[in-house]
């Protein structure tokens, strides 16, 4: 019908870097009263009043968590995943990306599985410690991606936005549906009051302290990078969010560190000493 043509353009059509009402306008076309032509000027509040935008479903949270880790491991080229090479890490190992869907927070784990192969299949755990298989197939230089997901062959679009600020803003589109996350950075402090007072970084992944170039009791830069984990044959160097003072360590190079573990200790100068 045209109504189904009509819907299937609005859920094709991509728009990443802006909210959109694409999705209200989904609804209101795939509305069992738009269909029987039920239509008034009151429309959305007889029948749409309390709606709401469903969250991320589980393939966009799923890809987008593999998009940050190809971001951060540097993977831009369009022949990734092949370049990532092997991986060796299984389990429970593996990094946590925090992902923000509006007021709810995902936690997805990645690992790889050792099968000897140049691009292991990768598994997916979520906030209900369900893991699922995903192997990464292509990525494109627009940015689509083509990965199955327990088998199932899932194509999405994605696009990866910074502000000014430098957060992280992963777009989506799969499904018929476009959804942004806020990707929380790798490293981050403790207490969220830590850049007004004396704070610590923690590990949000299991690896390893690789270097450590900054001494206790050093006065630095925003920008200067403090501590070097190494986890999933990736670097990720920790750097200081503002002028401070590196006050403690608490593991040394070569330490192996769980998430969560504590790192250092920073206080950012004052006011008076930043002037």
């Amino acid at each position: 019908t045209a109504i189904d043509r009509l819907l299937g353009s609005v859920r094709a059509t991509v728009g990443h870097g802006v909210v959109t009402n694409l999705e209200l306008l989904a609804a209101i076309l795939d509305h069992p009263a738009h269909r029987d032509g039920d239509l008034t000027t009151s429309f959305l509040d007889d029948h749409l009043g309390g709606w709401a935008p469903d969250g991320a479903s589980t393939d966009a949270l799923d890809v987008a968590a593999l998009a940050v880790l190809r971001g951060e491991g540097g993977r831009s080229s369009p022949g990734w995943p092949s370049a990532l090479g092997p991986l060796r890490i299984g389990g429970q190992g593996g990094p946590v990306i925090t992902l923000h869907d509006r007021d709810q927070v995902h936690r997805l784990r990645v690992a790889a599985a050792s099968d000897g192969s140049a691009t292991p299949p990768l598994t997916v755990t979520g906030d209900d410690g369900v893991g699922r298989c995903v192997r990464v197939r292509d990525v494109t230089s627009d940015g689509t991606w083509s990965v199955d997901i327990d088998g199932r062959p899932v194509s999405a679009r994605v696009t990866t936005t910074r502000d000014a600020d430098g957060a992280v803003t992963v777009w989506v589109h799969t499904g018929g549906r476009t959804v942004s996350l806020q990707h929380e950075p790798v490293t981050r402090h403790l207490d969220d009051r830590a850049t007004v007072g004396e704070g610590s970084f923690a590990s949000p992944m299991p690896g390893s302290l690789i270097a450590a170039p900054v001494a206790v009791g050093e006065h630095v830069a925003a920008g200067t990078t403090l501590l070097v984990v190494e986890a999933m044959k990736m670097e990720h160097p920790i750097a200081a969010p503002v002028a401070g003072t590196l006050t403690a360590l608490h593991v040394g190079v070569g330490d192996a560190v769980d998430a969560g573990t504590p790192l250092l200790s920073f206080t950012p100068d004052t006011d008076e000493e930043a002037s």
